[in-house]
């Protein structure tokens, strides 16, 4: 399994995306998040992932 790491943005941005969900459905929202996050190990084996500095 690939590792992948989450910026301090990164996570701020994904913070601000559930907040803005659950605004309207908060068990929709977390869904949502989880559906979200479960792909991160995929795209960190992608020949086409990409590393910030």
């Amino acid at each position: 399994m690939n590792r992948y790491r989450l910026s301090q943005q990164a996570e701020k941005d994904l913070e601000d995306i559930w907040i803005y969900l659950a605004q309207q459905d908060e068990l929709g929202a977390e869904l949502q998040m989880v559906r979200l996050l479960d792909r991160f190990p995929m795209l960190a084996q992608s020949e086409y992932g990409a590393t910030a500095n």
